[in-house]
């Protein structure tokens, strides 16, 4: 997510230099549309879990699995059609429909898609510890990371980058977008970092899940059957 916002910042280009591009914008668009399904990271790995799993598309791993590839595609192609939209502005990103209907649409796909990604290692704890009582702070943990990930996508959604239009002194549309700029990326940072937090809450509490359901109970079987032996030897003797 991070690395696609960086891409556009840095890529911004003003209104000389996308005029001055000898491209057509809408065939553009449409080979990024298909190759966008094709060139995502996660591409290759969706392929070979379908592939080794061919009769067992089915199970919720492999659903997730393909959800999550695809709703982040989707989120690509919309983030792809930034440069569709007129540029009202040379100061990125340009115009607010080019924010809106690009990265704030992406937003919406590319954070469901991590939120069900997430879901993961929660489906694989409920698999293996049947008791979901013993759960219960995996499960708050989990609705906790997503619904911070669903803040941040409202944060995308509600920007406005020039929130008083274009046709204003230029000194007053550059000090506005600036300060507005300056709190978006407060507010998205701020964002970040309570992802990660939540983030390591929720494998802590899988972690301690698993310890306390399934590593203990082990050594626990483990030292019966030590001493199960112990007595068998003496009562051999």
């Amino acid at each position: 997510m991070k690395e696609i916002i960086d891409l556009g910042e840095k890529s911004g280009l003003n209104n000389t230099e996308i005029n001055a591009l000898p491209l057509n914008k809408g065939d553009l668009y449409q080979s990024n549309n298909i190759l966008c399904f094709i060139n995502n990271q996660y591409f290759t790995w969706t392929c070979l879990v379908l592939l080794l799993n061919y009769k067992k598309w089915k199970r919720p791993v492999v659903i997730i699995l393909f959800l999550h590839w695809f709703l982040r595609c989707i989120g690509d192609c919309f983030f792809y059609s930034y440069d569709l939209f007129e540029k009202k502005s040379n100061r990125w990103p340009h115009s607010n429909n080019s924010w809106l209907y690009s990265y704030g649409v992406a937003s919406i796909f590319w954070y469901f898609s991590e939120i069900i990604g997430d879901w993961y290692p929660l489906l694989r704890t409920t698999a293996i510890i049947k008791n979901k009582g013993k759960l219960k702070m995996v499960f708050i943990t989990c609705f906790l990371y997503n619904f911070i990930k669903i803040i941040q996508m409202f944060n995308y959604l509600t920007y406005v980058p020039f929130r008083k239009g274009y046709n204003i002194p230029l000194e007053e549309k550059n000090y506005l977008h600036d300060i507005d700029e300056r709190e978006f990326k407060f507010k998205q940072w701020i964002n970040v970092a309570g992802q990660q937090i939540f983030s390591l809450l929720y494998d802590l509490a899988v972690i301690r899940a698993f310890k306390k359901n399934i590593f203990n109970n082990i050594n626990n079987i483990k030292n019966d059957d030590s001493s199960n032996e112990n007595r068998f030897y003496i009562n051999s003797k």
